[in-house]
């Protein structure tokens, strides 16, 4: 019977100008593959569903003039110190 093939996984973390995007870059180019989760983050957010939900968990004011989710307002709502991060987390 043939074992299985062991698959390593590499997280990458750390503050901003932390060299993540260099290092997930050099990965990639050797052959790894990088799943970038701002980037999801930053689609899911396009969503019509998600769009609804963040208006009405966090008011209009995290919306830009076309409507879309203005991500800047929403940081500045959710990471403003009043335990707000779970709700968006919840959202999904």
């Amino acid at each position: 019977m043939r074992q299985p093939e062991k698959v390593l996984v590499i997280g990458l973390c750390g503050g901003i100008g932390a060299g993540k995007s260099t290092v997930a870059s050099m990965l990639a180019e050797r052959g790894a593959h990088v799943i970038d989760v701002d980037a999801i983050g930053r689609e899911v957010l396009t969503h019509d569903d998600v769009r609804d939900r963040v208006r009405d968990t966090f008011g209009e004011g995290v919306l830009t003039a076309d409507g879309s989710i203005d991500r800047a307002a929403l940081a500045a709502t959710v990471f403003d110190g009043n335990g707000r991060l779970p709700h968006l987390e919840a959202i999904s």
